[in-house]
This record gives C-alpha cells, structure tokens and sequence, in this order.
C-alpha cells in the first residue's frame, strides 16, 4: 500500500514521544521518593540527623523539631543493597503505655477514615527520605515514644517494619 511506510513513521514517531514524556516522569518523580546524595539535606525546622546508616539494615532515626514543640523529624536510610518500597502513611509514632507494658500505635484524628492513595515510593540502596510527625501538626502529648517505618522488600509479600530508639516528648 502507498501510505504504509507513512503511517510507520508515525506509529514510530508516536511511539518515541511516550518514551520521553514517560523518562521525563519519572526524573521528574524520583526526587520526591528519596535520592542518594553526598550529604542529605534535613526538612526545614529538623535539626541534623545522621547522614549514614547501619549496612544491610534499615535506619530510622528521630529528633525533636526545632521550629515546633511536640513535633519529631525522622530519617530512613535504606542501607540493604536493593530497592525498598513504601507506601504514603508508611511513618508513624508510637506511645509507651504503662498499663499495656509495651508501645502503642498512635492514631491521629486527622487521618481516620482517610482515603489513601495507593501509591507506592521507591527508596534506592544508600537512598534518604525524610518526614515530620505528627501529620496533624498538633503537637504530642507528653510521654516516650518511638518512630516507625513500614517497608517492602523485593519478593517479599509482607511489608516489614523498623523503628527509632525510644525518645521522650516533654
């Protein structure tokens, strides 16, 4: 047919054009999941946190939030060799409770009955991501507590989970 090596050209042409606008995605993206860099930036109000973590581990460290009391920034540092991933609400705080003897999650009122984006980050080997809690911004009540972080492991299909060292709020 006369117009066949014309309309190949096209599909080709078309063809090429989602591959760019899909490379420009995603190096558009990647920043927001976490990135490796030579020394991580801390959120605006953190204090510095650790800027490498334990190998073959994932690190998660806390600090109290310089600009606002009852407020805690954390950092994960994917120190295994390979991809992690992890979900929107993958961070959360826990609550030492005396008469149940050990942490509790805590729920914020914010976040009940959310509807969540079933969106799933990648974090590269050596990569840093960092947030602040409470999502709320309504500060902690007084106590200890701990910092989580839920992750997946390529191949696994049960997500893992590590935490902070315990920390006292005032």
């Amino acid at each position: 047919m006369p117009g066949e090596g014309k309309t190949k050209r096209r599909r080709r042409w078309h063809g090429l054009s989602r591959l760019v606008a899909k490379v420009c995605l995603c190096l558009f993206l990647h920043p927001v999941a976490g990135k490796t860099q030579d020394t991580p930036v801390s959120l605006p109000g953190c204090p510095p946190l650790p800027e490498q973590g334990r190998a073959g581990k994932i690190s998660v460290y806390v600090a109290k939030a310089l600009d606002h009391p009852g407020a805690v920034c954390i950092r994960v540092i994917n120190g295994v060799s390979t991809e992690i991933r992890y979900g929107e609400l993958a961070f959360w705080l826990q609550k030492w409770d005396d008469k149940q003897g050990e942490f509790q999650r805590i729920e914020e009122p914010d976040l009940r009955g959310a509807a969540v984006r079933p969106v799933a980050y990648g974090l590269p080997a050596g990569g840093v991501v960092d947030r602040r809690l409470p999502y709320s911004r309504q500060p902690a009540p007084p106590g200890k507590y701990r910092a989580c972080f839920r992750f997946g492991m390529p191949g696994q299909s049960v997500d893992d989970e590590g935490c902070s060292e315990e920390f006292s709020l005032p």
